[in-house]
């Protein structure tokens, strides 16, 4: 799919469910890391976690 294209139905729900999938199984994966490898946008790619409810909350471990 072509860059800045807006993705709809069926395409979209099954491109959510394989970035969460991503996202979910490796805690070194960061939205960047799955915005850079899908080439779509950063936002694209956070409202997507956000809107499935997978986004892991900002910065590390506390000491």
């Amino acid at each position: 799919m072509k860059p800045g294209t807006k993705m709809k139905g069926e395409a979209r729900e099954k491109f959510e469910a394989e970035i969460c999938s991503a996202y979910k199984q490796n805690l070194k994966v960061g939205v960047r890391d799955i915005s850079d490898a899908t080439n779509r946008s950063y936002g694209a790619i956070y409202d997507a976690l956000k809107r499935n409810g997978v986004l892991r909350p900002r910065g590390g471990t506390r000491r």
